[in-house]
């Protein structure tokens, strides 16, 4: 069964994230639950760009990580996030918004 933070599954757990800290993906979940009353006021209602990391982070910057910049989504995002279309030079863009 996975833990819940605010109310949404966390997948892996106990992936490290960040090697050097020792920190995983439950420990960044639970950082954002503690800090959520002053960071969501910055961040409702704006469209996101996610860095994503499949396979977590490296320990330095020579050991190449997985990890691509996502700001259009037109297939995957957990069900937390909501999708919204904005006007770009030549396209509609679809981004993510976590409310």
């Amino acid at each position: 069964m996975r833990p819940t933070i605010a109310g949404i599954g966390i997948s892996h757990p106990d992936r490290v994230l960040f090697p050097a800290a020792g920190a995983t993906k439950l420990d960044l979940a639970r950082y954002y639950e503690a800090i959520a009353d002053w960071i969501v006021p910055h961040v409702v209602d704006r469209p996101l760009t996610l860095v994503r990391c499949p396979t977590g982070v490296r320990s330095s910057s020579t050991d190449a990580a997985d990890c691509f910049f996502m700001k259009h989504s037109k297939v995957w995002a957990p069900p937390s996030l909501r999708r919204v279309r904005i006007r770009e030079k030549t396209k509609l863009g679809e981004y993510l918004i976590a409310d």
